[in-house]
């Protein structure tokens, strides 16, 4: 046996893509996690110098390609694992090339070390790969992966710095951007070959390449204006200011950036580049673009889409996997900014033509025809619609084959840009408009079959035009909206897939509500993609789905008219986790992250479905649905008396009763009570909102409006922190306060705002938590009906007060207060009328779903199943319970097996089986497993992973019905075998088995 098959890559290909074989990677085979590229194979004989300085030309390539982390070269008889993710070093002459190698190695084993072998298999194995159990199990090897050397990162920081270092030498940031824009489309021209050495030659005797030219200011500029006049004045032309402004110095600093990545080497290697950009992949530009907005990103919450949701939104609603041919469309992007979205979806009408004429060439004039029947941006920023402009004259190179093509016949690229003010343009295209969207303007309005894009987010800065079109209409002032609702008028007949921010599903002001009301039934929504929680990327797992954004991102599918036949549920997407699946880039959505909710209550301004889906399932949304018990707070206090804390202002208004009295810091509120010695005295405030000032009326309670870390019962938690007063005080914005006269009801709520319901309560229905801000507002708050129970109240008001004696008497210290909450938690309960199932669903949601919420990666809800004491074995006899009590009439019962499962395994099994009811066994045999059933495992995780698009993987848990046995096999994490996920489970198994017969 052989490593690579010890390892168990079992679906190993030749290089067969076209793309992978142009870019001539060296490599001689890769492993698919379903159609995307996850590891690359080179075989050789031995490690030898030569051997080894062909693997470092291979590995520099690789990490141009960034696509794929590892490289895996192999002999008969050893392997060494490299990270294509390290930054290369260019080899020199006495150089040892044992010990550079060294630094892009993870690991290595040969075949006579078993043991170490055996650990390579668990880390790296297909199985662990493609899970992405390599992420979430503890090891050394991983630990020496930094994502910060990508080439995308290590380019975009060289860009960076050489940004910097230009200004700080004299030169304007407007003629900084154009000069290192233009290089960079110059350096992909040239990589890719589609510019003649005749080009430089002209320019300077001897030269063959751009860098030739860097040394000599004129022949630069000379070439640049041919660069000019052959992408139609569209792409950085030169001003007057920049071509007085640059001297030698400034070339120099372009020319160290693009050799080496570093503008502060000594001396310049001509004949090495660290950046290939005949590799590097033209998506990178919208990324490199996005680091020079600055300013214009933090004022319009613009901000980059990266590839894999492009992708996402496009096999939606522009298809090529089944081979589709409509390629007669025109599709419109009505924020393009630096044209991801236009790029892929040009590749896609292109692909579409290509699959309607199989036989015949693609040339460049029908490329250009495509792009200018079908591809429509409009975009206000002019830089931003310039790097568009050459991301598609760059996306049309790539089908070109040979890419000097394009200029044999004299030809040149399609004029594309319209925009008047810009005097460097010869001649006005009609495909990229340099415009405001939702003004009219009849130059892009008309009438579209698709409308993609990422329009802005964001509720300040808001220009009066966005204001006064959400007045016209009566939605609330969010800057996407607009784009939404016009989306409507430009596309009438046509679909539309734009990403908005997730609060628009779940703010509840009433013009939110009337934009819900107009989205949901005066037109006809499909799908929506609730992706909040990717917003938490760490950098570790290639940084945050929107950079440096943290606005929660929803995709929206809909369109104007509706379907002939019209569906009565909508596809939501919502998924729980970050974890990526596998060493390419992505993320997983596990299929219970999948939901199909219905229509009729989707269509509700203030339904609260959203939200529960997101965070829970049907049995959650039931039990919230079903609390009649629970009201708002007017319901029973007086709206003066209860609400938000003052705010403060240097000019405001000054307010002396409030000064009278001691306030509390937002910082400094206690779970339970809150000393005076707490507070502070006013001195020198002003005010712009006093606040609600009977609220700072004793005696009262104060809830802080954010959740807080704070460490109780001897651990960290995360909670909402409830505090009873008996002293007047006041308070900042981010406190809510409750005044009443009876210290007994309030002590009650105090201790139930404290308990484990409220917590899963507001975190399934709160507008923010969960989704952007951990906030809770005081019109989301809700309480029991506790002042017609005398005996609830009392019991909660003495559980606040053994607490308070509890604290007094430890003052300080860290009590362990777990019993009393555990009491406050069934009292509450008990109120409710809740159901054990339910009281089940709520432990598991603050255990699991929180925790995931907050800790990531880290959670414990995706770890590994305990080995000694596996969570399998109580979430088996739970659905075993829950299936014999359907089958309480029946001869027959079901009793439950389960498989031990290693470490790193990605899967775990439990058997369900039937028998005679006489049968004395019930509990749950455990099995061990051996390797033939391992490796049964890891071929079925083949067949739960699947890609959805590039970095975007749905993961399927597996119910298969055998005679008498039901095998249900899930991924090997925690948080698929609760047992409020048993519940379920049972649920879906008994619809299963009832449908059919």
């Amino acid at each position: 046996m052989s490593i690579v098959e010890f390892l168990q890559f079992d679906n190993l290909q030749t290089v067969e893509t076209p793309k992978l074989k142009e870019l001539d990677l060296g490599i001689d085979k890769v492993h698919y996690s379903g159609n995307y590229p996850t590891v690359f194979f080179k075989e050789v004989k031995q490690f030898d110098n030569d051997t080894l300085k062909e693997i470092a030309l291979i590995h520099h390539k690789l990490w141009n390609y960034k696509k794929v982390m590892f490289l895996y070269v192999t002999t008969l008889t050893e392997i060494r694992i490299y990270n294509c993710n390290s930054k290369p070093i260019e080899l020199k002459q006495n150089d040892d090339i044992q010990e550079i190698l060294k630094t892009h190695e993870i690991a290595q084993s040969s075949k006579s070390d078993k043991e170490k072998l055996n650990q390579l298999l668990e880390i790296f194995s297909a199985s662990a790969i493609d899970s992405g159990s390599i992420w979430t199990r503890d090891n050394d090897y991983i630990k020496k992966i930094d994502l910060d050397k990508q080439i995308d990162k290590f380019l975009v920081t060289s860009l960076e710095k050489t940004a910097k270092e230009l200004e700080e030498q004299g030169l304007d940031l407007d003629i900084v951007h154009s000069f290192i824009m233009r290089s960079l489309f110059v350096m992909y021209l040239e990589d890719k070959g589609a510019t003649p050495e005749s080009f430089y030659e002209k320019e300077k005797h001897n030269a063959h390449s751009y860098f030739d030219l860097l040394d000599d200011k004129e022949a630069t500029y000379s070439f640049f204006k041919k660069i000019k006049d052959n992408f139609n004045g569209n792409v950085f032309p030169v001003s007057h200011k920049e071509y007085k402004d640059v001297n030698l110095n400034h070339l120099t600093l372009i020319k160290k950036c693009f050799t080496n990545g570093d503008i502060y080497c000594e001396t310049l290697f001509t004949d090495w580049r660290i950046f290939k950009f005949d590799i590097i992949q033209i998506e990178l530009l919208s990324e490199i673009y996005e680091k020079f907005l600055g300013k214009i990103q933090k004022e319009t919450g613009s901000y980059y889409t990266p590839p894999a949701l492009v992708e996402l939104i496009l096999n939606e609603v522009l298809p090529v996997k089944n081979g589709e041919k409509e390629y007669n469309l025109k599709i419109l992007d009505p924020t393009c900014g630096s044209g991801i979205f236009l790029v892929e979806a040009y590749n896609r009408i292109v692909q579409r033509w290509i699959n309607s004429y199989p036989n015949d060439v693609l040339d460049f004039k029908i490329l250009k025809k495509l792009m200018t029947d079908s591809i429509y941006g409009v975009e206000l920023n002019p830089k931003s619609i310039k790097v568009a402009s050459f991301s598609l004259y760059l996306a049309l190179l790539d089908f070109l084959n040979p890419k000097n093509l394009w200029y044999l016949d004299g030809e040149k690229f399609p004029y594309l840009i319209n925009d008047e003010e810009d005097k460097d343009i010869e001649v006005q295209g009609y495909n990229l408009f340099r415009a405001d969207t939702i003004e009219e303007n009849p130059k892009f309005e008309q009438e579209y079959d698709l409308i993609i894009g990422n329009p802005p987010y964001g509720k300040t800065k808001i220009p009066n035009n966005i204001k006064n079109y959400c007045k016209k209409y009566n939605f609330s002032q969010e800057f996407v909206i607009p784009f939404i609702h016009k989306s409507t008028l430009l596309a009438p007949k046509g679909k539309i897939a734009l990403l908005a921010t997730t609060k628009l599903l779940t703010n509840t002001s009433g013009t939110s509500q009337n934009f819900r009301k107009w989205l949901f039934n005066d037109n006809y929504v499909e799908k929506v993609y609730n992706l909040s929680i990717l917003r938490k990327t760490l950098k570790a797992f290639g940084g945050s789905l929107f950079s440096s954004a943290v606005v929660p991102a929803t995709i929206f599918f809909f369109q104007k008219e509706a379907p002939q036949k019209v569906s009565k549920n909508i596809e939501y997407w919502a998924p729980k986790t970050y974890i990526k699946t596998n060493i390419a880039e992505g993320v997983i959505i596990d299929s219970t992250d999948v939901k199909y909710l219905p229509r009729d209550e989707c269509q509700k301004p203030n339904t609260k479905i959203w939200k529960i889906a997101q965070w829970g399932g049907l049995n959650d949304f039931i039990l919230i649905s079903n609390l009649v018990m629970l009201n708002k707070l007017d319901r029973y206090i007086d709206k003066e008396e209860y609400g938000g804390g003052f705010q403060r202002k240097k000019n405001g208004t000054e307010n002396l009763d409030i000064k009278k009295i001691p306030f509390i810091d937002t910082k400094k509120l206690d779970l339970y009570y809150t000393k005076k010695s707490q507070t502070e005295e006013i001195e020198d405030m002003f005010f712009e909102r006093f606040g609600t000032e009977k609220a700072y009326k004793a005696p009262h309670l104060l809830i802080k409006e954010g959740v807080k870390k704070v460490t109780v019962n001897q651990k960290k938690d995360y909670r909402i922190v409830s505090s009873f007063v008996d002293y007047n005080c006041s308070f900042y914005k981010g406190i809510i306060g409750i005044h009443h006269t009876d210290k007994t009801v309030l002590k009650a709520l105090v201790t139930y705002f404290n308990s484990t319901f409220t917590k899963y309560f507001m975190f399934l229905t709160s507008a923010s938590w969960g989704i952007e801000r951990d906030v809770i507002k005081s019109n989301e708050l809700v309480i029991p009906n506790f002042f017609e129970n005398n005996e609830t109240v009392d019991n909660l008001a003495n559980y606040f007060d053994e607490i308070q004696q509890l604290n007094n008497e430890h003052y300080l210290l860290n009590v362990d207060i777990s019993s009393y909450e555990n009491n406050i938690d069934n009292e509450v309960f008990k109120f409710l009328k809740l159901s054990k199932n339910e009281i089940i669903s709520i432990n598991d949601n603050i255990k699991y779903t929180i925790d995931l919420f907050y800790k990531g990666y880290e959670s414990i809800a995706v770890q590994p199943i305990d080995n000694n004491a596996p969570e399998t074995i109580q979430y088996s006899n739970k659905l075993c319970s829950e299936l014999n009590e359907t089958l309480e009439d029946s001869e027959l019962k079901v009793v439950p097996s389960v498989y031990k499962t290693s470490y790193y395994s990605p899967l775990c099994l439990v058997v369900i089986q039937f028998i005679e009811k006489e049968n004395p066994r019930n509990e749950a045999t455990i099995l061990e497993t051996d390797s033939e059933f391992k490796q049964i495992l890891s071929k079925l995780n083949e067949y739960t992973l699947n890609e959805y698009s590039k970095g975007i993987y749905v993961q399927k848990n597996l119910t298969y019905y055998d005679d008498d046995k039901i095998y249900i096999i899930k991924p090997n994490q925690k948080r698929f075998w609760t047992q409020s996920q048993a519940i379920e489970d049972a649920q879906n198994i008994t619809l299963e088995i009832m449908s059919m017969y």
